[in-house]
């Protein structure tokens, strides 16, 4: 691949950076297979290579990215993917992706960034995953982590708007919550 070669013979940040930036344009499975790898390998460009992967919106990546996303890779990488197919992906991808924000075994910044990316897709279909995410997020109170997760899914049915992601927000607004998740259910139900 014509990317690698560039990679691999000007090392200079900036070169970097312009490859990174042809690989988002240019998408494409392989693509993704190159920056995840090239993020999960290089100590020195990881974090960008992964930053990268996060802006591709290509829907023929959306396979690759969701296959990436329930992998086994870094929770970094899986988070980028996630959040990828935010923009990538469609309604066929959100029940992979809902199935994630709802497995508590799965690290919390690639069940968030799965929340995220449910929010862009909007399907409605996802709504009783992301409302039992919810439920069992609740009884995370006491950990700062359980609050981020819930703020993401109270984002995501906000943002999907339907009449039963409305009754999961208002029910969960009935519990006792911190000032900034309160604010954040009260954002989702005036949006739409």
């Amino acid at each position: 691949m014509k990317l690698q070669f560039e990679w691999d013979h000007d090392r200079t940040s900036d070169a970097r950076d312009r490859v990174l930036d042809r690989a988002v344009r240019l998408g494409g499975a392989e693509i993704v297979r190159w920056l995840a790898q090239l993020a999960m390998t290089d100590p020195s460009s990881g974090a960008r290579a992964a930053s990268a992967l996060g802006r591709i919106a290509d829907p023929r990546a959306a396979d690759q990215l969701l296959r990436l996303a329930r992998s086994d890779a870094s929770p970094l990488v899986r988070a980028q993917a996630a959040h990828a197919l935010g923009a990538s992906g469609r309604p066929a991808h959100a029940a992979a992706l809902a199935g994630l924000v709802e497995d508590s075994a799965q690290p919390l910044r690639v069940r968030e960034a799965c929340a995220f990316a449910l929010a862009r897709i909007g399907d409605a279909e996802v709504v009783p995953a992301l409302g039992r995410a919810l439920d069992a997020a609740a009884t995370m109170e006491d950990a700062p982590e359980g609050e981020s997760l819930r703020v993401a899914i109270v984002e995501a049915l906000g943002h999907i708007g339907s009449e039963s992601a409305r009754e999961f927000l208002r029910r969960h607004g009935a519990r006792a919550l911190g000032e900034a998740e309160r604010t954040a259910v009260e954002q989702a139900l005036r949006s739409r």
